[in-house]
C-alpha cells in the first residue's frame, strides 16, 4: 500500500541509496583495515573479544553474533588460531561450551585494528555527517531490523506467507521421500 509521503519509485531509491551507501563505506573501511594488514574478514570477531571479559567468549556466541553459522565459524577461527590470534579452550565447568580467547598476540592486533576501525570511521564517516545525525540513522535502522524481527523471528517475511503452489517445491531436492538427511 503506497504511503501519502513518499511514491513506490521514490522508496525504492531511498533504501538502495542507503544499501550502496553503505556497502561503499564498508569498502572503504576494509580498504583502511587491509592497508594497516589486518584481515577485515577478522576484525568483527577480534573487535567482539576486544571488548569481552577476559577476551574471551563462547565460539557459539561469536558465531551468532557474526551472523556466521557454527561451522563457518570455526573454520575463521581455526584460521585465526592458526595465525596465533586466538586459542580455544574449553572449560571445566561444562565441557560442551569451547571459548576463543585471544592470545598475546591477538590482543594486540585487535588493539591495532580497532585504532584502524574507529580512526577511519572517524575520518570517513564525521567528515559527511555529525554525531547526532549518525545517532539518527542508527536509530533508525535499528527500529526497523527490531520490528521485522519481533513480528517473525524466526521466518523471513516472504517465508511466512503462504507457498504459492504455481512456484516449483525445492525444499526436498536431492532427498528421497522416506528417508532421513541424518
Amino acid at each position: 500500500m503506497p504511503s501519502p509521503e513518499i511514491s513506490d519509485d521514490q522508496l525504492a531509491a531511498r533504501w538502495r541509496e542507503i544499501a550502496v551507501a553503505s556497502a561503499q563505506l564498508q569498502r572503504l573501511l576494509d580498504q583502511d583495515l587491509e592497508a594497516a594488514r589486518v584481515s577485515p574478514q577478522w576484525y568483527p570477531a577480534l573487535d567482539l573479544l576486544l571488548r569481552a571479559d577476559d577476551h574471551r567468549l563462547p565460539m557459539s556466541m561469536l558465531a551468532r553474533e557474526l551472523s556466521m553459522t557454527s561451522g563457518g565459524f570455526s573454520k575463521l577461527a581455526d584460521r585465526m588460531a592458526a595465525d596465533g590470534l586466538i586459542d580455544r579452550r574449553g572449560t571445566t565447568d561444562d565441557r560442551r561450551i569451547v571459548y576463543a580467547a585471544l592470545t598475546a598476540d591477538g590482543l594486540g592486533l585487535a588493539r591495532r585494528a580497532r585504532n584502524v576501525y574507529v580512526g577511519a570511521l572517524r575520518r570517513r564517516l564525521l567528515s559527511a555527517a555529525s554525531g547526532a545525525e549518525l545517532t539518527t540513522i542508527a536509530d533508525t535502522l535499528g527500529a526497523l531490523a527490531s520490528a521485522h524481527i519481533e513480528a517473525h523471528p524466526d521466518v523471513p517475511e516472504l517465508v511466512a506467507r503462504e507457498r504459492d503452489p504455481a512456484l516449483p517445491d525445492r525444499r526436498g531436492r536431492g532427498r528421497t521421500s522416506g528417508h532421513s538427511s541424518h
